[in-house]
């Protein structure tokens, strides 16, 4: 899956990988970050999507953003008629978030969470299954699941994109899943994909 998964982001990423008209026909795995958003916003967001599922792969389900910690996010994704599900085993762990923080190499922190991915392929499975039965949405704090350091999706730079839950979404479609689309909050597209 590993190989799979960087092939696909180093051969153009998710979006303009081969086979793009076959996973055109299938449903969406959506992504979202609610920085910048308030709750409501965040809720009309994903139910204009159709999402059925909010998948949160945070490690650590807390915020400091009002609403968003896991028992408030849970009460109001449940109150809109939303599932909410904990993913936290495909969360960026602890060690490397520290490590991150520590030496700014993203290259590190992106082989060292492609390792983590790879020791839970079973789960990146059950998500893919739960992802062609359902409409999926993987939720995380950045509003931008493409920003690099440099570079732009198209020609991308030295440094590789750096939210986790693209990496989730790229494992998904490369496991079989359904093509990823991150939700944005304004602007003409609803729906970009990643």
């Amino acid at each position: 899956m590993l190989r799979a998964l960087a092939t696909l982001l180093l051969d153009g990423g998710g979006f303009f990988a081969s086979g793009y008209a076959a996973r055109m026909a299938k449903r969406h795995l959506y992504t979202v970050g609610y920085e910048g958003l308030s709750v409501g916003d965040f809720l009309d967001l994903l139910r204009g999507a159709g999402v059925e599922v909010l998948a949160d792969v945070r490690d650590n389900p807390f915020s400091r953003k009002a609403g968003f910690s896991k028992k408030p996010l849970t009460e109001a994704v449940t109150a809109a008629g939303i599932e909410y599900q904990s993913w936290r085993s495909l969360g960026a762990p602890k060690p490397i978030r520290d490590r991150i923080k520590a030496d700014n190499d993203w290259r590190a922190y992106t082989a060292g969470y492609f390792e983590h991915l790879e020791a839970e392929h079973a789960e990146v499975a059950r998500l893919t299954a739960l992802a062609e039965a359902r409409t999926v949405c993987l939720v995380c704090y950045e509003a931008d699941a493409n920003r690099r350091a440099g570079g732009t999706l198209h020609a991308p730079s030295a440094r590789p994109a750096r939210r986790h839950r693209r990496y989730v979404a790229d494992a998904v479609q490369a496991a079989g899943g359904p093509l990823p689309m991150h939700l944005k909050a304004a602007g003409p597209q609803a729906a970009l994909p990643l």
